[in-house]
């Protein structure tokens, strides 16, 4: 993948309980202009017929308008990820998009994602309390914590379990 000379940083992170024949690539096209004309972001779902279910998520690079996103899925404007799911077998698809504009200035272009064949499992991470965070170049610590309507002690609540969660 080349980015009009920036340095990137791809990954889909699979849920650890995933074999080899499960997994999720992301295809990205090899250029793309400042400003320019929308690009799509394919991925593609290898699950072998043993999976019952699959849940993807992607968090597209800051600043980028996601657009036309496939299968259902949806952007969700508060963690800025786009997400598809749950599929369930045996009607999960080979393949998920979505367009990308890129913006006038371009910072770089760096995804992160997720995907899961274990959605049970992964509703029970989240009600656990599984924390995501990302940490941009200025050292700052970016994770969703609730939505302004939450009350004050479970906001509290959850910003002191980041807190703690990345201080381990």
């Amino acid at each position: 993948m080349r980015s009009a000379g920036f340095v990137c940083g791809v990954c889909v992170a699979v849920a650890p309980s995933v074999s080899a024949a499960q997994s999720a690539v992301r295809d990205l096209p090899d250029t793309y202009e400042p400003g320019g004309p929308p690009v799509v972001v394919g991925i593609t779902i290898v699950s072998p017929g043993s999976v019952a279910a699959v849940g993807v998520e992607d968090q597209p690079p800051l600043n980028w308008a996601v657009s036309s996103i496939s299968h259902s899925g949806f952007f969700d404007a508060q963690s800025r990820k786009v997400k598809w799911g749950p599929f369930f077998a045996p009607s999960i698809p080979a393949t998920i998009s979505y367009e990308l504009a890129p913006p006038q200035t371009l910072s770089g272009l760096c995804f992160s994602g997720t995907v899961s064949f274990d959605v049970a499992r992964m509703v029970q991470e989240i009600k656990a309390g599984k924390v995501e965070y990302r940490v941009d170049k200025a050292g700052i610590v970016h994770a969703p914590v609730g939505k302004a309507s939450f009350p004050d002690a479970d906001l509290k609540e959850n910003i002191e379990s980041v807190i703690n969660h990345i201080v381990k």
